[in-house]
């Protein structure tokens, strides 16, 4: 079983806790005693930052921005204020607010990794895997490249913590879930079996 945080609730023990940030997204996945991996930190106005504090979490063991639109990564600066932040992986999609996220990060002595399918790594007790974008499918601007855009270059995360398998789908729409699918296919049971989705574009249909 997976134990899901509210926010307004005390959250003890908890696996996966999505913080409540208004329009936007932020999710902690544990990976430690008062450690996690944090998948986007939503609007400045959503003050990502409390949730961290409700949540008891002192450190971000890694933090994914899955691609560089306001409401999954305007907090940041207030994040990486409030905690420190081990490692972080952000999307291939390079926009003009994606040089401002890696200043940022420089800022706090941080090199973000490029999310692309097959990266994986630990973070404490959780073991993380990228499932999507493929390297051929990045683009440069906030138009299309190859046929893809800034959503669909989304990092898709894979992360297991606690016995449990959770996927995070980013903003990923048509495009993005066809190239997906087909990365999910060749990864084979390892990527087919979770426990739970963190819905694409926070849950819209």
């Amino acid at each position: 079983l997976i134990a899901v945080g509210i926010v307004e609730l005390r959250p003890e023990p908890w696996v996966v806790y999505q913080c409540d940030v208004g329009q936007g997204s932020a999710t902690l996945i544990r990976a430690g005693p008062s450690s996690a991996v944090m998948i986007d930190v939503g609007l400045a106005e959503g003050r990502s930052q409390d949730c961290l504090s409700r949540a008891r979490v002192s450190q971000l063991d890694l933090l994914v921005l899955t691609h560089p639109h306001a409401d999954h990564v305007g907090n940041l600066p207030a994040i990486l204020s409030a905690v420190p932040v081990r490692e972080a992986i952000v999307s291939p999609a390079r926009t003009d607010v994606a040089g401002r996220l890696d200043r940022e990060f420089e800022a706090v002595g941080v090199t973000p990794w490029t999310g692309v399918t097959g990266l994986s790594g630990t973070a404490s007790d959780a073991t993380w895997t990228v499932l999507w974008p493929d390297r051929a499918r990045e683009v440069q601007d906030d138009g299309v490249g190859e046929g893809t855009g800034v959503n669909d270059a989304s990092v898709v995360l894979l992360v297991e913590s606690g016995g449990a398998r959770i996927v995070a789908l980013g903003d990923v729409e048509e495009l993005g879930q066809v190239g997906l699918v087909e990365a999910v296919r060749r990864c084979g049971g390892l990527c087919q079996d979770v426990d739970a989705v963190i819905v694409a574009h926070h849950g819209s249909k």
